[in-house]
């Protein structure tokens, strides 16, 4: 009779006990393919009884065309050597007792006990974690297509909105050109409101518009120059900037985004710093500087800042600024940076500028689009 006390039967108790608690199913088979050891985890995973199992082939819980070929595998692996899963991590397809198939990791590791070759499984059913993935892909194919879907509708109703509002501008202009002296001071101040109103509607619809489209253009194959961008926003600003701010610019590093993204995000943040200069004017600093895939973009300046409350919600739609804005806006711009931010592998958040005011920065990933070399 064996002595319960030897090391080795404590050593087998021990790995034993391990086996029954383990959460992934472990299957042993010999040289020949039949199983020599099935787990309770195992048991639940495939729903049979370990006694059915064991002493038999393992490609009982493979589903074809795997179940035939198995016995071939098993045979060229001990002949050449040459490993197709052993060692190496997988996924597979299982099937159950009631013949259903289910997707799970599998990792074959080879041993020799008592001289004899042992091959050991560790499997992990994975179907929930497959079915999750599936579901996101399903919302994501779900998103696109709603995105897809609000871009056409807001494409639609800018367009239908432009078109009235171009010749009640014009028609106020005609007005206060031909008939001034028939309107006096009042009518003239009337119809400037009216002019005044025509243009903010005209900004909100292409800001709209701008908003809708943020980050559907491919990427460019090659790296844009980012500080060429720049120059060009800010040569179209030119009389804003001498007026109100002096421009710094540091060194900015090539990214690979369309140029009239990065247009976008600079021209809405030089302006959001301008309308927040104040009457004299401040500094504006634009500088970036690269982190790994990473490129980050940066706008200070040195106006009486963001509130902390506020710093959240400045990106929101329609929310303005409470603090010295020099115009009024409308309450899209910060939005489309963040949604471009977003769409090329970033994000976009502001900062209170060491010497006081905001800086804003964008962070975007610098990849090359699919399909390139």
């Amino acid at each position: 009779m064996a002595d319960d006390s030897t090391p080795r039967h404590r050593r087998d108790s021990r790995l034993e006990a391990v086996l029954k608690t383990v959460v992934d199913g472990v299957i042993s088979i010999d040289e020949q393919g039949a199983v020599q050891a099935f787990n309770p985890a195992a048991e639940r995973i495939f729903a049979y009884a370990a006694n059915e199992v064991i002493g038999r082939n393992i490609s009982m819980l493979m589903p074809e065309p795997y179940r035939s070929l198995h016995d071939r595998y098993l045979r060229n692996y001990l002949q050449t050597g040459i490993p197709r899963i052993i060692g190496i991590g997988r996924e597979v397809v299982g099937r159950r007792r009631d013949g259903a198939l289910f997707p799970m990791d599998l990792a074959v590791s080879e041993a020799f006990v008592d001289d004899q070759r042992i091959f050991t499984g560790i499997v992990r059913d994975i179907s929930e974690r497959r079915q999750a993935e599936q579901e996101r892909e399903r919302l994501i194919a779900e998103l696109e297509a709603k995105n897809e879907e609000m871009e056409r509708f807001t494409s639609t109703v800018s367009h239908d909105l432009r078109s009235p509002l171009a010749p009640i501008i014009g028609y106020a202009e005609l007005l206060r050109e031909q008939y001034a002296e028939i309107l006096g001071p009042d009518g003239l101040d009337l119809l400037r409101e009216i002019e005044t109103q025509g243009f903010r509607m005209l900004a909100l619809i292409e800001d709209l518009l701008a908003l809708s489209r943020a980050g559907y253009l491919e990427r460019p194959a090659e790296p844009v120059a980012v500080g060429e961008v720049v120059a060009e926003v800010l040569a179209e600003m030119g009389g804003r900037i001498v007026e109100n701010c002096v421009v710094v610019r540091g060194e900015l590093p090539p990214l690979r985004v369309p140029k009239t993204v990065l247009a976008q995000i600079f021209t809405n943040l030089i302006g959001n710093a301008i309308d927040y200069a104040g009457a004299g004017g401040c500094p504006i600093e634009i500088a970036g500087e690269r982190d790994g895939d990473m490129v980050r973009l940066r706008v200070a300046d040195h106006g009486p800042g963001i509130p902390l409350a506020e710093r959240e919600r400045i990106f929101e739609l329609f929310f303005r600024g409470t603090t010295g804005r020099r115009s009024p806006g409308t309450g899209l711009g910060l939005a489309t940076v963040r949604k471009i931010a977003h769409t090329f592998g970033g994000h976009a958040w502001v900062e209170e500028t060491p010497a006081g005011g905001s800086t804003f920065c964008v962070e975007l990933l610098d990849a090359a689009p699919e399909g390139a070399g």
